[in-house]
């Protein structure tokens, strides 16, 4: 089955059906934005929440690299 077979008229089609897959394809995309955006929301917060982190990790690499460096 061919996806544009979806659209052809056949005989005996109703006129309903590309409303049908209309409001199918608008409650598909309503689904996927509430579920994806509380995804990304919490992403960016954690990118956003974790710089003290990355700042710690950053100030012992100067250490860690004298120390081998020494060896």
């Amino acid at each position: 089955m061919n996806f544009f077979s979806l659209f052809k008229k056949r005989k005996g089609a109703s006129e309903w059906s590309s409303i049908y897959l209309l409001v199918v394809v608008v409650i598909g995309v309503i689904l996927l934005v509430t579920l994806v955006k509380p995804t990304l929301n919490a992403a960016a917060n954690a990118a956003t929440g974790g710089g003290q982190e990355a700042k710690a990790i950053a100030a012992i690499g100067p250490v860690l690299y004298s120390k081998l460096k020494g060896k």
